[in-house]
């Protein structure tokens, strides 16, 4: 639980401390794998990738007690939830990177389908 929800934590709060310096190039070298490839503005962007995983891995683990079907609605409805808003908010930087995030959250939906 620690690393699941602290790795995420502490990166979100390292490029929220950052975040008016993120084009420095002592910033960029060491938090730029964090949010290059981001639009300027959704520079949290990955934090937010990181917790939908967790998401996931959470209701798989800890919610076994409710049956694999029920698991995999719930997942199925998570993910529909994040493919709108990336089609909403496309944080990506460039339109190939979000097509290629959209295709990927499909090919989840369809594996869990």
């Amino acid at each position: 639980m620690i690393y699941g929800f602290g790795i995420p934590l502490l990166s979100g709060i390292l490029l929220s401390r950052y975040r008016n310096n993120l084009e420095d190039i002592a910033i960029r070298e060491r938090y730029g794998f964090l949010f290059n490839g981001y639009k300027k503005r959704f520079y949290y962007w990955e934090v937010v990738s990181m917790f939908s995983k967790i998401i996931i891995i959470v209701i798989i683990v800890f919610m076994k007690s409710i049956g694999a079907i029920t698991q995999s609605l719930i997942i199925f409805l998570f993910i529909i939830v994040f493919i709108v808003v990336n089609l909403a908010y496309k944080p990506y930087a460039y339109k190939i990177l979000n097509v290629m995030e959209i295709m990927s959250l499909l090919t989840l939906m369809t594996t869990v389908y």
